[in-house]
């Protein structure tokens, strides 16, 4: 399983790199710091994601932004994607459902709390195959 893990936070990109060791080899982990960092990766023909975790608050291209671009590229379309995010709104919640979210978090989360999620995620890509 090879997740890629969008947040600008460095203490929420190691607590999400230990919870996600559990789940898959740390070298299927892969890093972005911000949305336009995610995007070069994302879009590198050499590489590949099953499942993308995005923070929505961002500096420069927030999490939004970067789920519309990504929602329109080809190769992106179907990528399972958990949001990140410190707030709970109606709009939020809205704007990533308009744009296929699979899953959301909100902050703060516990390592246990990260790795279940990515688990029912990979539990709902299963079944749809």
């Amino acid at each position: 399983m090879r997740i890629l893990v969008v947040d600008d936070d460095d203490s929420y990109r190691f607590l999400m790199r230990d919870a996600l060791s559990a789940i898959t080899k740390r070298e299927h982990i892969a890093f972005a710091s911000d949305g336009d960092e995610a995007w070069w990766i994302l879009t590198d023909p050499d590489r590949s994601f099953d499942i993308l975790i995005l923070d929505i608050g961002m500096p420069r291209v927030n999490g939004l932004a970067l789920l519309a671009r990504i929602r329109q590229h080809p190769k992106l379309l179907d990528l399972p994607i958990i949001l990140c995010t410190g707030t709970s709104n109606r709009q939020t919640v809205t704007e990533a459902v308009k744009h296929n979210v699979i899953s959301y978090v909100v902050k703060p989360f516990s390592p246990t709390a990260m790795a279940q999620k990515v688990e029912e995620v990979i539990a709902q890509m299963k079944k749809a195959v």
